[in-house]
C-alpha cells in the first residue's frame, strides 16, 4: 500500500489544530503577544501564536486585561543542507521527527532568503523557475525535489546551501475547556503576570490518513490528484483552492 502510494504521489501528513485561547494580563501596562510565540497545552502539546494581539493592562488588582489569540499546534525545525553535486531532481532527504511529530507542511529557501513554490509534480513550471517538488517512498521518507536544468525547474549547482523549514504538529489532539496553557519561555517580568487557559477549537486536527484508508484512496486519482483532468475540470479545481471567489468560467488556450 505505501509503494503504490509513494508511486501515485499520496503525501501522508497531519493537519495541525486551531484553537481559541483566552489571555489575562494583571500587570499595569500592555502586554503584547507576538505572532510565533510558544505555548505549551496541560499534555506537553507545543502551539505556535498565529496572529500578533495586545492584551489590555489590568484595571486593577481584581480586574485583568483579558484578549483572545489563535494559536496554531506546531513546531517549526529547520534542516540545512548543501548540495553535494549538480544533478538532475536533486533531492534532500528530510529527517524524521524524534519526537512521534506528524509532517504537516514544507517549506524551502536558498542561502539569500529566497522562497521556493511548492508545485506537485512540476505542472506548469517553466525552465529555471525556482519551485520544489515533494516524494514520500515506500519506507516513508521524505524527500525535497529541484527539477532538472534546460527542462523543467531548477537544478541546483555544487556547493549551494539550502533551508528546508520542516511544520509537524500532534493531529488530532484535543484539550479541556478551561484548561491551563504556558508560555514556553519567560523572557520579561511582564511574561510571568500573564496567564493562558483553553477557551474554544476553532479547527479540529487530523492524523496522517491510515493504512486502510490510504489503500482505498489509491484507487481514486480524483480524490488526490490536484491536476483538472482529474478532478474533471479548471472550474472545480479554482473553487477548491481558492475559497469564496465569484467568476464566470474558467478556461486554458494553451
Amino acid at each position: 500500500v505505501l509503494a503504490d502510494a509513494a508511486l501515485k504521489g499520496i503525501i501522508p501528513k497531519a493537519t495541525p489544530a486551531r484553537v481559541s485561547l483566552r489571555v489575562k494580563n494583571t500587570n499595569t501596562a500592555p502586554f503584547n503577544m507576538v505572532a510565533g510565540r510558544r505555548l505549551t497545552d496541560s499534555n506537553g502539546f507545543f502551539y505556535e501564536v498565529d496572529q500578533p494581539v495586545t492584551v489590555p493592562a489590568a484595571a486593577d488588582a481584581a480586574t485583568p486585561g483579558i484578549a483572545s489569540v489563535v494559536a496554531v499546534q506546531r513546531t517549526v525545525r529547520n534542516v540545512e543542507h548543501t548540495v553535494a553535486e549538480s544533478v538532475g531532481f536533486y533531492a534532500i532527504e528530510v529527517p524524521p521527527s524524534e519526537d512521534g511529530r506528524y509532517l504537516s507542511g514544507l517549506q524551502l529557501s536558498d542561502e539569500a532568503g529566497y522562497q521556493f513554490v511548492y508545485t506537485p509534480s512540476f505542472i506548469n513550471v517553466a525552465v529555471d523557475e525556482k519551485v520544489f517538488h515533494v516524494e514520500v517512498d515506500e519506507y516513508q521518507r521524505v524527500f525535497v525535489k529541484f527539477g532538472l536544468g534546460g527542462v523543467v525547474g531548477y537544478q541546483p549547482s555544487a556547493g549551494e546551501k539550502f533551508t528546508v523549514t520542516v511544520l509537524e504538529s500532534n493531529g488530532d489532539v484535543r484539550s479541556a475547556i478551561g484548561s491551563p496553557f504556558a508560555l514556553e519561555y519567560a523572557y520579561t517580568p511582564a511574561d510571568s503576570m500573564v496567564s493562558v487557559e483553553y477557551a474554544e477549537l476553532v479547527s479540529a486536527g487530523s492524523n496522517p490518513i491510515g493504512i486502510s484508508e490510504l489503500r482505498e484512496l489509491c484507487r481514486y486519482p480524483s480524490a488526490y490528484d490536484e491536476s483538472a483532468v482529474f478532478m474533471g475540470g479548471f472550474d472545480f479545481l479554482v473553487r477548491r483552492n481558492i475559497t469564496g471567489l465569484q467568476f464566470l468560467s474558467i478556461w486554458n488556450e494553451q
